[in-house]
């Protein structure tokens, strides 16, 4: 049986060196060796406010609540 599989890889850093995105390529390659239909998401690549790395800190500005 044929599996629908989202990786959602959190990790805030854009730049594809780190554990997370090895972990992430991983798992989807041996998921996609199996047969298993793979999507992936990462969180860097979304249009929104957060912190994506530490060299960024006072960098981008904070929303006043």
């Amino acid at each position: 049986m044929t599996a629908k599989i989202l990786i959602l890889n959190g990790h805030p850093d854009p730049v594809r060196k780190g554990l997370c995105h090895a972990l992430s390529d991983a798992y989807g390659a041996g998921a996609v060796e199996a047969g298993h239909e793979v999507r992936r998401l990462d969180i860097a690549t979304l249009d929104f406010g957060f912190l994506q790395s530490f060299a960024k800190i006072g960098q981008i500005e904070c929303a006043h609540v």
